[in-house]
């Protein structure tokens, strides 16, 4: 199984608690964690896609 790591600093699993971004699937810590509307994400990129990109329909 291999290890994850923040995308941010780098630190383990092992020395903190990751979560993953939910666009780009990354892991980051809660420390390098984008906040906006009550969500978490690995940057502000991730952030204003997740809200703000135009589907087609």
């Amino acid at each position: 199984m291999a290890d994850h790591e923040c995308v941010q600093c780098k630190k383990s699993e092992d020395e903190t608690s990751l979560h993953k971004c939910p666009i780009c699937f990354k892991y980051f810590c809660g420390e390098h964690a984008y906040l906006m509307s009550g969500r978490t994400f690995c940057s502000q990129p991730c952030a204003e896609f997740f809200f703000f990109s135009e589907t087609d329909e």
